[in-house]
């Protein structure tokens, strides 16, 4: 059985399209998945921006409180904060929500940083009691 050139020249450009489209569907999924990681790099970063900036108007609203009242006031470290918005961010952005998800979303959430604020209130007075403990550098 004999090739004809306009067999041979029809398999070569059947062939060229076929590793052009291959390309393109993987060049295609690559650029996707980096976006969406890019995406979520950045809302990342938003969101802890966020938990921040939140604990840093607490602090400021309990020197007013401290200077009002004459009382020190708690606050937590600015972890609990950080993870209770990114936790908060992550419950909200997985489901369509309605008024009894939202609440119970932000219950889950709330749950997680009373928990943060137990581990680090356990982590400061380990500290705290190891630092008593050690003897003074000599100088």
């Amino acid at each position: 059985m004999e090739i004809s050139g306009i067999s041979v020249g029809l398999i070569a450009v059947g062939s060229t399209l076929l590793g052009v489209i291959i390309t393109s569907i993987f060049s295609l999924v690559s650029t996707h998945l980096t976006q969406k990681s890019e995406e979520r790099k950045h809302n990342r970063s938003l969101v802890m921006q966020i938990g921040f900036d939140y604990w840093k108007e607490h602090v400021e609203l309990a020197k007013e409180e401290t200077r009002r009242s004459g009382k020190g006031a708690f606050i937590p470290p600015p972890e609990a904060y950080i993870i209770f918005m990114l936790k908060l961010s992550e419950e909200l952005l997985s489901t369509d929500l309605n008024i009894e998800e939202i609440e119970k979303r932000l219950r889950s959430a709330t749950e997680v940083y009373d928990r943060v604020i137990e581990v680090t209130a356990e982590r400061d007075a380990t500290r705290r009691a190891s630092s008593a403990t050690r003897e003074p550098r000599s100088q």
